[in-house]
């Protein structure tokens, strides 16, 4: 009987310890974050283009090209607003 309150006395023990180290590397992981400086990072448009197979594309269209080149032109539109947006050019 006295085996058994002792185990479970080190399992509690145990359970403890895991969780005041895993407490304690997540405080050290918040402080290493609002510490640190992230670099700005700008990627130009042309880089961050989406470029789709086109046999992918044809498997996936199911006969809806319209709509998908109207959805491309349509992202197309929404991102140049926001450029102009961001840039304060609304005149």
């Amino acid at each position: 009987m006295v085996n058994y309150f002792m185990s479970l006395n080190k399992k509690k023990i145990t359970l403890f310890v895991n969780i005041a180290i895993m407490l304690m590397l997540f405080s050290a992981a918040n402080i290493i974050k609002n510490i640190s400086k992230k670099p700005h990072l700008s990627i130009s448009k042309q880089n961050s283009a989406l470029h789709l197979n086109i046999q992918f594309l044809k498997i996936i269209s199911m006969g809806n090209k319209r709509m998908i080149s109207s959805l491309f032109w349509l992202e197309t539109l929404m991102n140049s607003d926001i450029n102009h947006y961001k840039k304060k050019d609304l005149i």
